[in-house]
């Protein structure tokens, strides 16, 4: 049991990352990408697989999410993930998009 526990706890602490690499946003779209600046292909793999298959996903996921942040990436375009009783791998993109600017108030005038 306790094997049990400290096996997952050290588990779980493949998937913490970075400050910075978790506000990486993730997408699946290439249009949610369109206007931003590419930097390069990203690579993830976890060898947790079979039962444990969602945390191996997680690790690769973070895996690369470190890696688009490395490069100075906000955003990461997935391309191919596969996830099986061996674990996981993935290929992605790392991109950097700009903030939307924010939109400035209308003032409304006043009649009378």
């Amino acid at each position: 049991m306790v094997r049990w526990v400290v096996g997952s706890l050290a588990l779980a602490c493949f998937v913490a990352g970075t400050a910075h690499a978790q506000t990486v946003r993730i997408v699946r779209d290439q249009a949610a990408v369109a206007g931003c600046q590419r930097l390069g292909e990203v690579r993830g793999s976890s060898l947790v697989g079979g039962a444990l298959g969602g945390l191996g996903y997680d690790n690769m996921i973070a895996e690369m999410q470190e890696k688009a942040a490395a490069v100075n990436g906000n955003s990461l375009l997935l391309v191919d993930t596969q996830t099986g009783i061996m674990g996981a791998k993935g290929i992605g993109e790392a991109y950097r998009c700009e903030a939307p600017e924010e939109a400035s108030p209308k003032r409304r005038g006043r009649r009378g």
